[in-house]
């Protein structure tokens, strides 16, 4: 299959100008220099210097991965020579001559081998045959020599001779079936690396052999650097993060990287390499809506909707009833009005697409596996809070809330957060646009403690005749920071949230106001501690409702 491609160039002018290409072919050293990697697709560019001289040339380019996209194939040039470039072809074939003459050869070379396991196998039936004749006269000679020597203590010299024969054949019949098992599986493995290679060569047989012809015209002699630039899939990359907390809590490094994955079908080898964080399948177009068109169901459709209605009824106490119902069903899908189709972005971005050149070279080999390579690092200034939920856990964990200062905008992926040079956890990053704010979480800090301690759990009965039940708890907080410098600790529990009106809710023994509160019940003690200082607090609630309710939710 042979495919014409447009290129920038104006073949119009070409064939103006009275250009006739020959059909001579001359294949080029090429190597993919660039490659600028989507999330999942790739473009990738190849690039040939060569040596022209004056008049007209094809210039081919080959391999070519498999899969690349015809369509997007485009050709550039500069150099000394003074050139115009016409059409490009795109020329798939089948399996190579070669693979053909090897896979031929391969089943020459397996037949004899077959043929001579069939022999092996033969002269092994034989010898089962032969094994049961000498079974049965070592039978009959044992009977003889006990007969014989009842008679006489002297053995007869045939029975002798008989005895000797079938010892001396059962050895020679064992070792020929020994012998034979040897040469079998020395075949066998010789037959297992034959096949299995010609099996490769079959699969082979079913990928394309891809290359492209470039028509050049040469004005003047001269040097000349050409670009074939095409796009292919399975391609991808996505980002992921190292944020580093330094020891003294005081700044965050965030190391931006990048992790590509490409089995395109060929290497790239010392590349430049670009991630874009656009998205080309998502398309250009903007989504438009069709009418939402509502209008009243006719009296008939409703009629027949009953109709389906009971024969479902019908099926569900007699299944073999069932297959009738389909005709109903597809009157009333007919009838019915057509639906809106609405058209939605598979994936949500902030801001425009942004291309990360990475600095140097890069080998991205076409393997499937993850490629790690450095995007940018940048450091930021931070103050550390310390952030506990003791009903949860005993643990104190540090958050730091950083400003995404640089130009860069950070996209969704995963985060490995250290302290020092110290692994501490993994979360996930959303989407922050520059000059946007994000939190960070850097694990467990040992050197702040926190306790809490269940003071008070009383049930009883309130109001005139006890009409109410009501509960009363309360806790007390221990908090403490062994660190040398100053930390801010904000403690998190909470009291229960009351939807009916006849539950009353309030906080009671609380010897330290919440900073904060919110609708769904959350209460935050911001706390400040110097070195080595201690603090204490309590807070409690109480809960009234009805005795003749039961109230779920409180444990």
């Amino acid at each position: 299959m042979r495919t014409i491609i447009a290129i920038t160039v104006s073949i119009a002018a070409v064939c103006a100008a009275g250009y006739s290409f020959a059909v001579d072919e001359v294949k080029v050293e090429s190597a993919v220099d660039k490659a600028t990697v989507y999330t999942d697709r790739a473009e990738v560019t190849r690039a040939a210097e060569v040596e022209l001289p004056t008049g007209e040339h094809r210039l081919r380019f080959e391999p070519l991965p498999p899969t690349l996209v015809p369509g997007s194939v485009r050709v550039s040039g500069a150099g000394t020579a003074k050139v115009t470039l016409g059409a490009v072809e795109i020329d798939r074939k089948w399996q190579p001559e070669r693979q053909a003459g090897r896979a031929q050869q391969l089943e020459k070379e397996i037949e004899p081998l077959e043929d001579r396991l069939r022999e092996f196998e033969a002269e092994q039936s034989t010898i089962l045959e032969q094994a049961g004749f000498i079974s049965s006269v070592e039978k009959y000679s044992a009977e003889t020599v006990s007969k014989s020597l009842a008679m006489s203590p002297e053995m007869p010299l045939d029975l002798g001779e008989i005895i000797a024969f079938v010892a001396s054949r059962k050895d020679a019949l064992m070792s020929r079936q020994l012998a034979i098992e040897k040469q079998k599986r020395q075949i066998n493995r010789q037959l297992e690396a034959l096949r299995n290679e010609l099996g490769q060569l079959g699969n082979a047989r079913t990928q394309e052999s891809v290359a492209a012809a470039v028509d050049v015209n040469a004005e003047t002699p001269g040097r000349l650097r050409l670009e074939l630039t095409y796009v292919v899939p399975e391609a991808s990359w996505r980002p992921i993060y190292d944020a580093r907390l330094a020891e003294n809590q005081k700044t965050v490094e965030l190391g931006y990287n990048a992790v590509v994955v490409q089995k395109t079908g060929e290497d790239w080898t010392n590349v430049h390499l670009r991630l874009s964080t656009a998205q080309p399948q998502i398309g250009a177009q903007i989504p438009e809506l069709e009418p939402l068109r509502v209008a009243f169901a006719r009296p008939e459709t409703r009629a027949r909707l009953g109709v389906a209605v009971r024969r479902l009824e019908e099926a569900a106490e007699e299944p073999e009833k069932a297959l009738g119902l389909a005709e109903d069903v597809r009157t009333y899908a007919d009838i019915s009005q057509e639906p809106a189709k609405v058209r939605t972005a598979a994936v949500e971005t902030k801001g425009i697409s942004v291309v990360f050149d990475v600095p140097g070279r890069e080998d991205i080999p076409s393997d499937a596996n993850e490629h790690k390579t450095t995007i940018s690092s940048a450091k930021f200034s931070v103050e550390p809070e310390h952030v506990a939920v003791p009903k949860l856990s005993p643990h104190v964990f540090v958050k730091c809330e950083i400003l995404n200062d640089t130009d860069l905008a950070l996209l969704p992926g995963k985060v490995n957060s250290y302290v020092g040079g110290n692994l501490v956890g993994a979360a996930h990053l959303e989407a922050v646009a520059s000059k946007e704010k994000f939190e960070l979480g850097f694990g467990v800090d040992q050197s702040v403690k926190v306790e809490r301690e269940e003071l008070r759990d009383v049930r009883g009965r309130s109001g005139i005749f006890g009409r109410y039940r009501r509960v009363a708890r309360a806790y007390a907080f221990t908090v403490k920071n062994n660190r040398p410098d100053p930390a801010s600790l904000t403690v998190i529990d909470q009291v229960p949230v009351s939807r009916n009106e006849d539950v009353k809710v309030s906080v009671t023994r609380s010897t330290a106001p919440p900073t904060k509160e919110t609708e769904d019940g959350l209460l935050e003690w911001k706390v400040s501690l110097k070195p080595s200082e201690e603090k204490k607090f309590q807070f409690g609630y109480e809960v009234e409702y009805p005795r003749s309710m039961h109230l779920v939710g409180l444990d």
